[in-house]
């Protein structure tokens, strides 16, 4: 690390938790260039890895891969770097959540790459790993992506849950770290299409970090996504239902369904 992490959480960390829309921080530089140019350098090529595609209504022209075994020297530093005690410390004074357990199997996360004309519409993460059980609580994004401008799009964008709009816009250029929440509230993405990509696409390392159980209120299950940009707008009714689903806690949610079947309601 180019910066003593310890001193950051503590300077950061007042800001990181009173942050609008949701608890986030943005650092710059906190990372050897050279690692991360070495990560540049040993990018898998298209065929090289596993890459997973991901081209639907929510996301267009991203790839994705966690498979750390396959990724070079740089790459597998990094990823073990942010997964190493010390930066599990770090996270957890900036954040307040304690007892933060990363994903070894950097499921949905690892190396992420958006292709010129690619996008991430408005959404909410997942909240529970599939293979651990474990709740997802925090997301770390890395991104490496030289002589970036507005210009370029793929910026980060953060919005608030209510009233639906956006609060923060943030370009993703080269050792740029971004952490925020995982909470239902927390609506993220990046709408506007990545245009002419001066490195040739939009690269990020992500890994997420997990606590086992989380705080009532944010209980939540599956990812929602809403369309706020790279294609039709979303109504409002669409918003707030995708918001109201977002914040309703499921044993709500079960009650009502189980009521609805005493009655025959439908």
């Amino acid at each position: 690390m180019a910066v003593r992490l310890d001193e950051l959480a503590a300077e950061l960390g007042p800001a990181y938790r009173s942050a609008q829309p949701f608890p986030h921080i943005v650092i710059d530089g906190v990372f050897d260039e050279a690692m991360l140019n070495g990560v540049l350098d040993e990018w898998p090529a298209r065929d090289a890895v596993p890459w997973i595609t991901h081209d639907d209504g929510l996301e267009r022209g991203k790839r994705t891969n966690g498979d750390i075994g396959r990724f070079g020297p740089s790459a597998q530093r990094v990823l073990t770097e942010i997964s190493r005690p010390f930066f599990l410390e770090f996270l957890s004074e900036l954040t307040g959540i304690g007892a933060l357990i990363p994903d070894p199997y950097f499921a949905a996360a690892g190396l992420f790459e958006t292709t010129e004309g690619g996008y991430l519409d408005i959404h909410a993460d997942f909240s529970i790993n599939a293979r651990t059980g474990l709740d997802r609580r925090c997301n770390v994004l890395i991104y490496l992506n030289h002589d970036w401008t507005e210009a370029n799009g793929g910026q980060l964008e953060l919005w608030r849950a209510r009233p639906f709009r956006r609060e923060r816009s943030i370009v993703p250029v080269f050792n740029r770290m971004v952490i925020f929440d995982t909470k239902p509230s927390a609506y993220h993405g990046h709408p506007n299409p990545v245009i002419a990509p001066p490195t040739g696409s939009r690269k990020t390392i992500s890994a997420y970090y997990f606590t086992r159980g989380r705080p009532f209120r944010e209980q939540f299950y599956g990812a929602q996504g809403v369309r706020a940009g790279g294609g039709s707008p979303v109504s409002r009714r669409a918003q707030l239902r995708a918001v109201g689903k977002a914040v309703t806690p499921p044993i709500v949610v079960a009650a009502a369904k189980y009521l609805i079947a005493l009655t025959g309601a439908s």
